[in-house]
């Protein structure tokens, strides 16, 4: 018996057999029950836990997560292989593209504009790698120009759209990115010294510098072409992107080695402070990428970071666990602006992910997937 009986994505991309791991409660009453979909409920009471400086709140959502994007038409989420989800007043309801595999969701200045990208593997539902709402969700049309090539991998990692720009929208698959300048009717393919350099890589997260037109880009080493994960930027609102660093894992003489960013953060209102996570290691850098500040090799290290505009300090996901499984979940604070991290007191006993996300509500409220569900949490 394999875990959920499926085959998924590692960290690399590569298509694996996940080991038995014992199933939790959740899981064997959902099987009890006769079916293990995600079809969640209303949300629980609010703040049934406190902690770390949070109200914790069970988002009443049950299923695997990819994706999280808070708008006036409900709370979407995409999941792995079960398609698009809404939350509104009345509770969880499917948002279409049943069998789906979500991997992003973007949301323009208009909030009725939303771009999904999807990620191979994703059963028949689904039309294109791309596809848009232009009415909040309620009808959706195919936005790829044409890239799409599902047979051969070109499908989404990554969708973006630039803050006060609807009409501009960023698409990364593997080893290329796409710019759209009219809000997904027609794509080109960016310029830069990304291609030679790399060879092969896929984005995994990144963030936008307020106020300017800069994006910056943590990426995955996808076929060992060298050691190291690879660091870009864009200047110019993605027109062209440059290999800000190579930042390596290895000790030297061992050769190359797959390795990869997991999370990137801008410290709003502060050009070119970042924080980042990558294999057990989390990262600050002061001059937009260019060079870092790497934190010792650690089993705890962050594996995901946010840093929300209401917050001076940026805040860490990660767990105690050496395996690249689902463990204990940790929450970090770090005093020194993302240079430092220690842990919080107080956390519920809830497992992280392999690979967990982290959204912002409307009302800046984080918004964090755990093993098998969603939680909200509210600053004290």
């Amino acid at each position: 018996m394999q875990r959920y009986a499926r085959l998924r994505e590692d960290r690399y991309g590569r298509w694996v057999t996940l080991p038995f791991k014992p199933l939790p409660a959740l899981l064997i009453a959902c099987l009890w029950l006769g079916g293990c979909k995600s079809e969640p409920t209303s949300p629980v009471a609010e703040c049934v836990h406190e902690g770390a400086g949070f109200c914790w709140t069970d988002m009443g959502f049950h299923g695997e997560i990819t994706a999280i994007a808070d708008t006036p038409w409900g709370l979407f989420v995409g999941t792995h292989g079960e398609g698009l989800f809404r939350l509104e007043a009345g509770g969880w309801t499917s948002a279409g593209f049943p069998g789906a595999m979500v991997a992003s969701i973007a949301v323009g200045a208009d909030p009725a504009q939303l771009v999904v990208g999807f990620r191979p593997g994703s059963a028949g539902s689904v039309p294109s790698a791309i596809v848009r709402s232009r009415d909040g969700g309620g009808s959706w049309e195919v936005a790829d120009g044409g890239w799409s090539d599902l047979a051969n991998r070109r499908w989404a990692d990554l969708v973006a759209i630039l803050p006060g720009e609807p009409e501009v929208v960023l698409w990364a698959s593997r080893s290329l990115i796409l710019r759209s300048e009219d809000g997904t009717e027609s794509w080109t393919a960016v310029e830069g010294s990304v291609e030679p350099v790399l060879g092969g890589w896929s984005l995994r997260d990144w963030a936008h510098e307020d106020g300017s037109s800069t994006v910056y880009a943590g990426a995955a080493n996808e076929f060992e072409v060298t050691s190291g994960a690879f660091f870009l930027r864009t200047e110019d609102r993605g027109l062209t992107w440059e290999l800000s660093s190579v930042v390596g894992d290895l000790e030297p003489g061992q050769g190359a080695g797959p390795d990869a960013f997991r999370s990137v953060a801008h410290r709003p209102g502060f050009p070119g402070e970042i924080v980042a996570t990558k294999s057990f290691r989390d990262l600050y850098s002061s001059d937009g990428g260019n060079t870092w500040s790497i934190g010792p090799r650690e089993p705890s290290a962050n594996r995901l970071v946010v840093w929300p505009d209401w917050s001076a300090d940026p805040i860490g996901f990660g767990t105690s666990s050496s395996d690249f499984g689902a463990g204990p979940l940790e929450v970090r604070g770090s005093p020194d602006r993302g240079r430092t991290w220690q842990a919080e007191a107080g956390i519920p006993e809830l497992l992280l992910p392999e690979v967990p996300v982290v959204g912002i509500d409307l009302q800046g409220r984080l918004l964090l997937t755990v093993e098998g569900g969603l939680w909200r949490l509210e600053p004290r």
